[in-house]
Parts: structure tokens; C-alpha cells; sequence
């Protein structure tokens, strides 16, 4: 076999042949009662690490030496550098900016991988500089029926007041549809795409860097979901929108006070829904940039607050130097599904504010919402809504029973005790009094 080797490399052989014999040959003496490792057996590995510049080769190679080199970190350090500059090899070698940005992700991920931060640092300072990416769109065409968005709109149209009005828009379903059906329309789409099968999906995120690689029928499954869940909220996005345009239509702006109140006397919790109004009234005078960035964070703080009530562990304590923090909203909705919560809001949560989906919170936070549309500005404050008008005003206002049930049924309007129905009467009736 070393013979066979020594030929092959000296012929410039079908490099699939060195690979297999090599890796035959370093398997042979990992066996027990194996001859002591030949060194013939070392020399031609190094000598097949540079004898090939097809990347999947070195890639094998250096797989094999890994195997065979244990402590001995020179020749670790030497193939798996070797590998990384093979993959910055074929960014220099590549033409299109898309492909480039692809090979120069995988030397990053390498090179993270194996321990070499200086190649990591030079791969990730040539991805960020890469030529930009020519995208291309695919549009299709989607009719709504008339009848949809008449009906949708309907309640706005009746309502008598802009408080009636605004409580249709908080009782409207979730923006992403029904989960099964959604889940049962992407296994449909999966079983009859050919290109899902045979092609290579990479995500790619702001400023045109690869965000992950979709491996795996359950990856590209959940891609699927999303897609299909995106579509929805992008539908409703635009009736919500044209909903809250409808009753600025209407009744005009609502004085940002009553808008407090009105909140308020559903029984939720009083910053949250200050918050809430302010983020409303925003919209209202066209300010969506502000309205989004002032109720994206509110989701979350919701979120917890929910959770505080539920006394449910999700405080992540001090630990040496640490410091104690609570988790983020995606770590947050996994407590709240085991509580009940509305699986349908779930994902709209996921594929609209998480970096599954359209990541808006993140987005948000770290300054890359440059423009925000009506649509985006009135499908963030739904989400806020959602969750804002089932707090309460303290950690033991309620007792477990109810919270669970208004995470179930989280667009029912909570049950309020006899003195919330009779500060309500009394605000209305000051209200009143002063017109």
C-alpha cells in the first residue's frame, strides 16, 4: 500500500485513490497488536497536504493527519492551516462576489474552529471588505381576495368609537396564521421541491454576510416554516397597518392621555402600558422608526414580567465574575409555551422579532432599522400589545390559574375585579364631565 502511494503521488493519481489508501493505512495501525507506526506512512501524508489543491482533498488530508498526529502539534498546526488557506485559495480564485463571500465564511468557520485566530481574523477582515453582491429578486404574484381585507376592515368601519375600534385591533389574530397549518403547507412545499433537495442554502444577513449554512431535513424544514409564516405577517402587516390608519381616518390622533388610560383600565401593568401608548400615538403621527424602537424592548420585559408572576426559574445567577442576568425573549418563550402560551403567537414572536425570522429585536437594538414601514412599525406594536394587556400591576396580583389562561387565550380581554369596573366608570364619567 505505501507503494501504492508513493506511485499514485508520484503520477499525479486520481487524488480520491491516495486518500482512501492513506486512511486505510493510518486505520491499519490503530489496530491492536499493530506493528509500530511507520514513519513512510507521516512523510506521505505531508507530502499529499501539498500535492493537491482541491479543497475536499486537503480537507480529507488534513482529517487523517489529525487522526494520526495526536500531540504532535507542530504537524497539527501545519495541516490545519494548510486546509484553512486552502479554502482562502478558492475565494481568490472565485468570480462571483456571492461565491467568494461563501468560501471566505468557511475559512472563518475553520479557522474558529480549529484554534488559529490569526486566519480567522484574516478571513473575517476579507469577508467584510468582499465585493458587493449583485442579488437578484424573484417576484410572484399574490392576490388577496377583496373579500379578506373587507372583512378584516369591516369592525373599523362600524366601530363607533376610536376605543371600540382599537379593541377589534387587539383582538385581531396572530399575523403568522395557524401554526399546524403553516407547519402542514411547509412539509408540502419540502416534499415537492427538488432544488430544496439538491442545493446548498446559506443564509445571509446585513451587509450581505453569510448569517448559517441550512443543514438536515429538520433545518430545512423550520427554513420552510419561516418562509411560509413571513408571508403571512407581511399580509397582515398591511391590513393592521391600514386598520390603524383607518381609525386615525375616523376619529383622528386620540389625545396620548386618553390613550393611557383607555390602556390602562384594562388592567395591565401601568409603564407597560404607558409605553404602549406613547408607541401608538408614534405611529398615529407618523413617527414608525420611534414607535418601533420604543416597543420592541417592551415584548420582552412583558415576556419576564409574565414569567415573575408564573414565579417560573429563568434568572441566570452570578457565578465566580459573572453577573446575574435574565435571558432574552428567545429563551423566554420556551417557559411560556410550557404555560400555555398560544403556540401561534409563539412562532409570530419567532419569525417576526427573532433571528430565525426577520429578527426585528435584534435589528432594532443594534442600530440596522434605517427605515421602517407602517407595515413593520404596526406588526411590532401587535406584538407588543399582545403581551403588554395580559400584565399586571405586580408579581402576586394574580393567582397562577389566571395568568396560565391569559397566555392561552391571550386576545380574550382578562376579567377585571368590581374596583377596576368602577375606577373605569369613574375615569369615563370625569372624562365626560370635562368635554
Amino acid at each position: 500500500m505505501l507503494t501504492m502511494v508513493e506511485g499514485a503521488l508520484s503520477h499525479h493519481a486520481n487524488p480520491h485513490v491516495v486518500v482512501q489508501l492513506l486512511d486505510a493505512l493510518v486505520m491499519a495501525q490503530r489496530r491492536r497488536n499493530a506493528k509500530s507506526p511507520d514513519p513512510r506512512v507521516d512523510d506521505l501524508l505531508d507530502r499529499a497536504l501539498l500535492a493537491y489543491s482541491d479543497t475536499h482533498t486537503i480537507s480529507d488530508l488534513a482529517s487523517i493527519i489529525r487522526r494520526r498526529a495526536v500531540g504532535d502539534e507542530i504537524r497539527l498546526q501545519h495541516a490545519n492551516e494548510v486546509e484553512v488557506k486552502a479554502y482562502l485559495n478558492d475565494a481568490d480564485k472565485a468570480t462571483s462576489a456571492l461565491i467568494v463571500r461563501a468560501h471566505l465564511n468557511d475559512a472563518a468557520s475553520k479557522a474558529r474552529q480549529l484554534g488559529l485566530p490569526d486566519l480567522e481574523a484574516i478571513a473575517v477582515s476579507r469577508l467584510q471588505s468582499a465585493p458587493p453582491v449583485e442579488w437578484k429578486s424573484i417576484q410572484t404574484e399574490l392576490k388577496v381576495p377583496n373579500s379578506y381585507i373587507r372583512d378584516f376592515l369591516r369592525p373599523y368601519r362600524r366601530a363607533d368609537t376610536w376605543i371600540a375600534a382599537l379593541g377589534f385591533w387587539f383582538n385581531s389574530d396572530s399575523p403568522s396564521g395557524g401554526h399546524e397549518n403553516n407547519m402542514s403547507t411547509a412539509r408540502n412545499v419540502l416534499k415537492q421541491s427538488v432544488v430544496s433537495r439538491l442545493a446548498t442554502t446559506i443564509v445571509f444577513g446585513r451587509n450581505d454576510l453569510p448569517k448559517r449554512v441550512i443543514s438536515g431535513d429538520d433545518e430545512a424544514l423550520q427554513h420552510e416554516l419561516v418562509r411560509v409564516e413571513t408571508i403571512g405577517i407581511r399580509i397582515h402587516g398591511i391590513m393592521l397597518a391600514d386598520a390603524l390608519d383607518l381609525i386615525k381616518i375616523r376619529f383622528g390622533i386620540p389625545p396620548l392621555g386618553e390613550i393611557e388610560e383607555c390602556l390602562i383600565a384594562a388592567g395591565g401593568h401601568p409603564a407597560f402600558c404607558r409605553t404602549l401608548a406613547k408607541s401608538l400615538h408614534l405611529y398615529w403621527v407618523g413617527e414608525f422608526e420611534a414607535a418601533v424602537h420604543l416597543s420592541v424592548p417592551k415584548v420582552e420585559a412583558a415576556a419576564r414580567a409574565l414569567l415573575l408572576e408564573l414565579n417560573e426559574p429563568m434568572y441566570r445567577v452570578a457565578v465566580g465574575d459573572g453577573t446575574g442576568v435574565f435571558p432574552g425573549l428567545g429563551v423566554l418563550l420556551e417557559p411560556l409555551l410550557e404555560n400555555d402560551f398560544d403556540p401561534d403567537w409563539e412562532r409570530f414572536f419567532r419569525a417576526f422579532l427573532l433571528n430565525e425570522g426577520e429578527n426585528i429585536r435584534n435589528l432594532a437594538a443594534h442600530g440596522f432599522l434605517d427605515e421602517v414601514s407602517r407595515e413593520t412599525a404596526a406588526l411590532t406594536l401587535r406584538a407588543c400589545a399582545l403581551l403588554v394587556l395580559i400584565t399586571s400591576t405586580g408579581p402576586a396580583a394574580r393567582d397562577r390559574a389566571l395568568v396560565k389562561a391569559a397566555l392561552a387565550n391571550p386576545t380574550a380581554i382578562p376579567p377585571r375585579s368590581w374596583w377596576q369596573r368602577t375606577v373605569s366608570a369613574v375615569r369615563a364619567a370625569r372624562r365626560e364631565l370635562l368635554r
